[in-house]
């Protein structure tokens, strides 16, 4: 009797656990890691600038691609680790190593996965949202990254974790631009590929356009 309950208590704990993702756009290899950073291509470290967080949109593609403000994208962005990430917007800040081993300009994100049949998020493609400042509300700029590799409930029993590496292989920059290599340390001369973050441009207003027009039509009857 009391192996049968040991027996049911081992399966009761093996199915209640879930797979952790390991998300991260570090690859280990120069050749591989897309560091990410500003505008002016200075790579993110942790205390100074930079948040990434990860999930899905509840915008299409080209809305993202086309935003012409910031709340494009934080009004329609959904965290996917808001419970277990070290931010309460469910976002993580990038590291601040000055070690020769890949440090600025990365993140990684772990938590246990939500991807279990029902879930928002199964069989979404992942997305990837980055801002310049330590948070996103005081961020001006953004990178919109968009992953091939999906939450899947069939990841959900998987141990000990399933890991998502983003690369140029699996993931398409949808606002933002392909930076130049930059060095990651202070303490070698690696450069390495990016992404970077862009300022949306807002567009030109209504009234602003029938003012050009009136400025345009006035010249023209003086001429």
């Amino acid at each position: 009797m009391k192996s049968k309950i040991l027996s049911l208590l081992f399966c009761t704990l093996s199915f209640s656990q879930a797979a952790t993702y390991v998300l991260t756009n570090n690859q280990g290899s120069p050749a591989s890691s897309n560091a990410i950073t500003n505008s002016a291509g200075t790579a993110f470290r942790s205390g100074v600038a930079g948040v990434a967080s990860v999930g899905y949109f509840n915008v299409d593609d080209a809305s993202l691609t086309g935003a012409t403000s910031s709340s494009i994208f934080t009004s329609n962005f959904v965290a996917w680790n808001t419970a277990t990430s070290p931010n309460a917007d469910g976002s993580v800040n990038f590291v601040n190593s000055v070690t020769p081993v890949f440090a600025r300009g990365y993140f990684t994100m772990n938590a246990a996965s939500r991807t279990v049949s029902g879930s928002a998020f199964a069989n979404k493609n992942m997305y990837i949202l980055v801002g310049n400042g330590l948070t996103f509300a005081a961020s001006t700029e953004f990178l919109v990254l968009k992953s091939t590799a999906q939450f899947l409930a069939s990841d959900d029993p998987t141990l000990p974790n399933v890991t998502v590496r983003f690369t140029n292989s699996n993931t398409s920059v949808l606002f933002g631009t392909t930076g130049s290599s930059v060095q990651t340390t202070q303490t070698d001369a690696t450069s390495n590929p990016s992404w970077a973050t862009a300022a949306p441009i807002p567009e030109t207003s209504t009234s602003l356009l029938g003012a050009i027009g009136a400025l345009a039509l006035l010249r023209r009857r003086r001429n």
